[in-house]
Protein backbone atom coordinates (compact mmCIF):
# COMPACT_ATOMS: atom_id res chain seq x y z
CA UNK A 1 0.00 0.00 0.00
CA UNK A 2 2.89 2.35 -0.82
CA UNK A 3 1.91 5.91 -1.72
CA UNK A 4 -1.62 6.23 -0.61
CA UNK A 5 -3.32 9.43 -0.24
CA UNK A 6 -5.75 9.76 2.95
CA UNK A 7 -8.91 11.83 1.82
CA UNK A 8 -9.54 12.49 5.87
CA UNK A 9 -7.41 12.71 8.72
CA UNK A 10 -7.67 9.78 11.39
CA UNK A 11 -6.52 6.85 12.21
CA UNK A 12 -7.18 3.65 9.73
CA UNK A 13 -7.34 -0.14 9.86
CA UNK A 14 -6.17 -2.03 7.15
CA UNK A 15 -5.68 -5.58 5.79
CA UNK A 16 -3.86 -6.82 3.39
CA UNK A 17 -5.06 -10.68 2.50
CA UNK A 18 -3.34 -12.24 -0.14
CA UNK A 19 -4.64 -14.92 -2.00
CA UNK A 20 -1.41 -17.00 -3.95
CA UNK A 21 1.57 -15.88 -5.74
CA UNK A 22 0.29 -15.00 -9.07
CA UNK A 23 3.91 -14.12 -10.60
CA UNK A 24 3.99 -17.69 -11.96
CA UNK A 25 0.86 -17.86 -13.85
CA UNK A 26 1.90 -17.35 -17.34
CA UNK A 27 -0.85 -18.42 -19.97
CA UNK A 28 0.24 -19.32 -23.61
CA UNK A 29 -1.03 -21.18 -26.06
CA UNK A 30 0.63 -24.09 -28.50
CA UNK A 31 -1.06 -25.08 -31.73
CA UNK A 32 -0.93 -28.38 -33.09
CA UNK A 33 0.18 -27.97 -36.62
CA UNK A 34 0.58 -24.72 -38.84
CA UNK A 35 -2.05 -22.12 -38.10
CA UNK A 36 -2.55 -21.05 -42.10
CA UNK A 37 -5.22 -24.22 -42.77
CA UNK A 38 -7.35 -24.91 -45.56
CA UNK A 39 -10.88 -25.03 -45.38
CA UNK A 40 -12.28 -27.90 -43.58
CA UNK A 41 -9.35 -28.34 -42.14
CA UNK A 42 -8.87 -27.67 -38.04
CA UNK A 43 -5.76 -26.58 -35.50
CA UNK A 44 -5.83 -27.41 -32.48
CA UNK A 45 -4.55 -25.26 -29.38
CA UNK A 46 -3.55 -26.22 -26.14
CA UNK A 47 -2.65 -24.37 -23.07
CA UNK A 48 -1.59 -24.88 -19.52
CA UNK A 49 -3.64 -27.63 -17.48
CA UNK A 50 -4.50 -27.48 -13.85
CA UNK A 51 -7.03 -28.99 -11.78
CA UNK A 52 -7.18 -24.92 -10.63
CA UNK A 53 -7.58 -23.59 -13.40
CA UNK A 54 -10.73 -22.14 -15.19
CA UNK A 55 -10.63 -21.61 -18.91
CA UNK A 56 -12.18 -18.89 -21.08
CA UNK A 57 -11.28 -19.22 -24.72
CA UNK A 58 -11.81 -15.88 -27.15
CA UNK A 59 -12.34 -15.42 -30.22
CA UNK A 60 -11.67 -11.94 -32.47
CA UNK A 61 -11.63 -10.46 -29.00
CA UNK A 62 -15.22 -11.51 -27.63
CA UNK A 63 -15.84 -14.54 -25.22
CA UNK A 64 -16.29 -18.12 -26.78
CA UNK A 65 -19.56 -19.37 -24.88
CA UNK A 66 -19.01 -23.08 -23.79
CA UNK A 67 -14.66 -23.11 -24.48
CA UNK A 68 -14.00 -23.81 -21.12
CA UNK A 69 -10.90 -26.45 -21.39
CA UNK A 70 -7.54 -26.28 -21.86
CA UNK A 71 -7.71 -27.38 -26.01
CA UNK A 72 -9.65 -25.96 -28.25
CA UNK A 73 -10.20 -26.73 -32.01
CA UNK A 74 -10.73 -23.96 -34.76
CA UNK A 75 -11.99 -23.89 -37.80
CA UNK A 76 -12.22 -20.11 -38.14
CA UNK A 77 -10.02 -17.81 -39.50
CA UNK A 78 -9.79 -14.92 -36.69
CA UNK A 79 -7.63 -14.33 -34.05
CA UNK A 80 -7.56 -16.62 -31.27
CA UNK A 81 -6.41 -16.61 -26.99
CA UNK A 82 -7.29 -17.88 -23.64
CA UNK A 83 -8.08 -16.73 -20.51
CA UNK A 84 -6.73 -18.50 -17.46
CA UNK A 85 -8.25 -17.82 -14.01
CA UNK A 86 -6.20 -19.83 -10.73
CA UNK A 87 -8.14 -19.11 -7.57
CA UNK A 88 -8.30 -15.51 -8.32
CA UNK A 89 -5.08 -15.21 -10.09
CA UNK A 90 -5.70 -14.14 -13.91
CA UNK A 91 -3.49 -14.15 -17.45
CA UNK A 92 -4.67 -13.91 -20.89
CA UNK A 93 -2.41 -15.47 -23.14
CA UNK A 94 -1.18 -13.44 -26.50
CA UNK A 95 -2.79 -14.02 -29.97
CA UNK A 96 -2.78 -16.50 -32.23
CA UNK A 97 -4.09 -16.24 -35.57
CA UNK A 98 -5.84 -18.77 -37.84
CA UNK A 99 -5.52 -18.24 -41.71
CA UNK A 100 -8.28 -20.21 -43.31
CA UNK A 101 -7.34 -20.89 -47.50
CA UNK A 102 -10.41 -21.51 -49.88
CA UNK A 103 -10.00 -25.47 -50.78
CA UNK A 104 -9.85 -25.79 -54.96
CA UNK A 105 -12.69 -28.05 -56.47
CA UNK A 106 -10.67 -29.84 -59.09
CA UNK A 107 -12.02 -31.85 -62.15
CA UNK A 108 -10.74 -33.45 -65.30
CA UNK A 109 -12.13 -34.40 -68.36
CA UNK A 110 -11.87 -38.46 -69.53
CA UNK A 111 -8.50 -39.21 -70.58
CA UNK A 112 -9.62 -42.13 -72.58
CA UNK A 113 -7.93 -45.40 -73.63
CA UNK A 114 -4.59 -46.36 -74.56
CA UNK A 115 -3.02 -49.05 -76.08
CA UNK A 116 0.63 -50.36 -74.57
CA UNK A 117 2.48 -49.91 -78.15
CA UNK A 118 0.93 -46.09 -78.27
CA UNK A 119 2.98 -43.39 -78.38
CA UNK A 120 3.88 -41.20 -75.32
CA UNK A 121 0.70 -38.58 -74.78
CA UNK A 122 0.93 -34.77 -72.78
CA UNK A 123 -2.03 -35.04 -70.35
CA UNK A 124 -4.41 -32.58 -69.82
CA UNK A 125 -8.26 -31.61 -68.69
CA UNK A 126 -6.75 -30.91 -65.62
CA UNK A 127 -9.43 -27.40 -64.59
CA UNK A 128 -7.99 -25.27 -62.17
CA UNK A 129 -4.61 -25.92 -64.82
CA UNK A 130 -1.41 -25.36 -63.58
CA UNK A 131 -1.33 -29.17 -61.84
CA UNK A 132 0.40 -32.05 -61.63
CA UNK A 133 -0.34 -35.42 -62.51
CA UNK A 134 0.86 -38.56 -61.79
CA UNK A 135 0.53 -42.07 -61.91
CA UNK A 136 1.78 -45.69 -63.60
CA UNK A 137 3.84 -44.24 -66.53
CA UNK A 138 3.50 -40.60 -65.59
CA UNK A 139 6.51 -38.68 -65.65
CA UNK A 140 6.59 -34.52 -66.10
CA UNK A 141 3.01 -34.52 -67.10
CA UNK A 142 3.26 -37.39 -70.14
CA UNK A 143 1.77 -40.57 -69.89
CA UNK A 144 3.87 -43.60 -71.67
CA UNK A 145 1.51 -46.33 -72.07
CA UNK A 146 4.62 -48.86 -72.49
CA UNK A 147 5.91 -48.07 -69.34
CA UNK A 148 2.49 -48.30 -67.57
CA UNK A 149 2.12 -51.47 -68.86
CA UNK A 150 -0.95 -53.71 -70.06
CA UNK A 151 -4.43 -53.12 -67.91
CA UNK A 152 -6.30 -49.94 -65.78
CA UNK A 153 -4.43 -47.15 -64.44
CA UNK A 154 -5.59 -44.67 -62.11
CA UNK A 155 -4.13 -40.88 -63.23
CA UNK A 156 -3.96 -38.18 -60.50
CA UNK A 157 -4.32 -34.51 -60.94
CA UNK A 158 -3.54 -32.58 -58.38
CA UNK A 159 -3.76 -28.74 -57.91
CA UNK A 160 -2.31 -26.41 -55.33
CA UNK A 161 -3.51 -23.35 -54.81
CA UNK A 162 -1.61 -19.91 -54.05
CA UNK A 163 -3.01 -20.10 -50.22
CA UNK A 164 -1.00 -23.89 -50.57
CA UNK A 165 -4.49 -25.80 -50.29
CA UNK A 166 -5.35 -28.70 -52.68
CA UNK A 167 -7.33 -31.13 -54.34
CA UNK A 168 -6.99 -34.16 -56.13
CA UNK A 169 -8.95 -36.35 -58.49
CA UNK A 170 -8.38 -39.68 -60.23
CA UNK A 171 -9.05 -40.63 -63.52
CA UNK A 172 -8.49 -44.27 -64.82
CA UNK A 173 -6.58 -45.19 -68.28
Amino acid sequence: LANQTLVTQGSYDVFVSKIGDCSSLSSSIVASGPTNICSGETVTFSTDTSSVYEYQWLFNGASHPGQINPTYSASQGGDYRVIIDSLGCVDTSTIETVIVGITPTVTHNSLGAYCENDASVTLSGGSPTGGTYSGPGVSGGVFTPSVAGPGTHPIVYTYTNGDGCSDSISKNV
